[in-house]
């Protein structure tokens, strides 16, 4: 078997080598995704699954911060939610931008002071009790983004192997039947030439034909 062949075997459909084969890089895509989401799919060659994706995840988390207005994300205060907080990371940038709106460090994006979230009279207000059910739901609703992100970038970085994939095995066994065809081709000659006489060479001559072969028999005589 030859180097050629030995190469082709066996075919293999592999998502991820088909992304590299179009030159995209499997854990770019998955840390694209992650960090901003839907983004790792349009790096990866599928942009309407990314639209999708983007719109999906950025559409619930943005409903969650806005239920809560903006106290679904917090890490300080009596609001912490640790355990939250881990699956809220996994939407990312917009995690990233919510903690820093928390903490007040985004000026302009907070509607109550930094000082004031973190004393205990804002907690205790009846304004933030009337609420406390929307920050829940809020609180949930980017969670289940945060986690529904790290799903879709785990399938970015794996590859989807549909159409991309199936397209590199079809050419890979087109390619093979291409290459039988050239060894039939160039098989067919040299079984001609072989069962061919060598030139030159003297012509086989007719076997004589037996004695009295070809003539018509002898009338039997009368008794």
């Amino acid at each position: 078997m030859s180097g050629s062949e030995a190469k082709d075997e066996p075919l293999v459909l592999d998502a991820q080598q088909a992304m590299r084969d179009r030159g995209r890089i499997p854990e770019v895509a998955g840390a694209l995704g992650w960090l901003v989401p839907g983004l790792g799919h349009v790096y990866g060659g599928f942009p309407k699954k990314g639209l999708v994706s983007m719109v999906l995840v950025l559409g619930m988390y943005l409903l969650g911060l806005g239920l809560s207005r903006g106290d679904a994300v917090a890490l300080h205060g009596d609001l912490a939610h640790p355990i939250a907080f881990v699956a809220q990371v996994g939407a990312g940038l917009p995690t990233g931008l919510a903690y820093l709106r928390s903490r007040g460090k985004l000026p302009g994006f907070r509607d109550v002071p930094a000082e004031d979230v973190e004393s205990e009279e804002y907690f205790q207000s009846e304004e933030f009790i009337s609420r406390l059910p929307a920050v829940q739901t809020g609180l949930l609703f980017t969670m289940i983004a945060g986690l529904l992100n790290l799903l879709l970038a785990y399938d970015a970085f794996r590859g989807s192997p549909g159409a991309v994939a199936r397209h590199l095995e079809e050419a890979r066994l087109e390619l093979r039947v291409q290459r039988l065809r050239e060894e039939l081709a160039n098989l067919a000659p040299a079984e001609a030439a072989s069962e061919s006489p060598p030139e030159g060479a003297p012509a086989e001559e007719a076997a004589p034909s037996p004695a009295g072969a070809g003539e018509p028999p002898a009338p039997e005589e009368a008794p």
